[in-house]
């Protein structure tokens, strides 16, 4: 269908509709089927207040435009602090990422799924504020594009892609699944593609962020997390421990539980340095150390070196290393949190 005029509210679907919630206000626990697939967590959304001063940013909903003549504010009000790229875009040298979204959507026949990832997109810049500016309040409205980060800073700011799918998607959204990845990347593609046809970026910045959009999109974040945690659940492990387990040793189950000693733990994640056809070779960000864990030869091959899993250590057990949660009651409930992608770089 042909999408609506710019400034003419669009079709609402829940994930749009939490995803938003990172720009209008605090939000509420999203909906059922928005959990089940992307995990988001509600803690993990509510910006931080705001203030004048700049020293928070973001709750709450502005009914105001996002950069005010000068003359028109009150003299006790402080100066907000503006970076040199929301300066160049508030005297016109520059096309705000707001105006860029607004053009891709317009004129786009793929307009839900893309207004869609473009939307999180948005959420991710507009949350962390890197550039230097002070953090202004958030611009009324439910478009895309009509948040205060993308109504005040230009296509420069698409570095932030970087953090989006390194940081933002995996732990933020819960690692989505492989065909969520996809439709992400072709979005962020078709902006690139955009940006340079208008002049907005070079080649040399969207070649080096295609490189980025291509690992995350090819890699199976989801069913990395997923497969340990079924090996844990069938108890691939313990099979490994009876297997290496002499009958004679005989030792009694019961005191299987104490039976756990620390191999690797690192508050920041456990990154994959070695990928072989059995397992992956783990390293300690605080440490050089080491140590590897055995996998059937079917998951051992989803692995790629310089992925990290977060909430995750690693301990021995009857002989055997296996994952251990490092949050909630139960350990192997749960075995990991998120797993990040690898650097295209490293």
């Amino acid at each position: 269908p042909t999408p609506p005029p710019r400034g003419v509210a669009r079709r609402w679907t829940p994930s749009r509709h939490f995803a938003l919630t990172y720009l209008r206000e605090p939000p509420s626990m999203p909906s059922l089927s928005v959990k089940r697939k992307f995990n988001f967590h509600a803690s993990d959304c509510t910006p931080p207040p705001f203030t004048d001063e700049g020293e928070g940013g973001g709750g709450g909903v502005s009914h105001t435009p996002v950069i005010e003549d000068a003359a028109a504010e009150p003299a006790s009000k402080p100066t907000r602090k503006m970076c040199a790229d929301a300066q160049r875009c508030a005297a016109g040298e520059l096309t705000t990422l707001g105006t860029i979204f607004g053009e891709i959507l317009e004129s786009d026949k793929d307009f839900n799924r893309n207004d869609e990832w473009l939307g999180f997109l948005e959420c991710h810049m507009q949350r962390e504020w890197e550039c230097g500016c002070d953090f202004f309040e958030t611009a009324s409205g439910n478009i895309t594009g009509s948040s205060a980060f993308c109504t005040t800073h230009s296509a420069e700011q698409l570095t932030e892609i970087r953090a989006f799918l390194g940081y933002f998607v995996p732990r933020k959204m819960g690692t989505p699944d492989l065909r969520d990845m996809k439709r992400c990347g072709a979005t962020l593609r078709k902006l690139l593609s955009h940006c340079v046809a208008k002049g907005y970026i070079d080649k040399k910045m969207q070649r080096e962020l295609n490189k980025v959009i291509k690992v995350s999109e090819s890699f199976d974040a989801d069913g990395v997390s997923e497969a340990l945690q079924r090996l844990s659940d069938e108890g691939y492990w313990d099979d490994l421990a009876k297997e290496n387990t002499s009958e004679e040793d005989g030792e009694d189950d019961d005191d299987d539980d104490d039976d756990v000693e620390d191999v690797l733990c690192d508050e920041c994640g456990l990154t994959v340095s070695e990928v072989h056809s059995n397992g992956w070779t783990f390293e300690s960000e605080d440490s050089d150390s080491h140590a590897f864990l055995q996998l059937p030869p079917e998951v051992a091959a989803m692995g790629k070196c310089g992925m990290s899993i977060s909430c995750m250590a690693l301990v021995e057990k009857n002989g055997v290393v296996r994952p251990y949660g490092m949050y909630g009651h139960d350990p192997y409930e749960q075995v990991c949190a998120n797993v990040y992608p690898p650097s295209p770089y490293e």
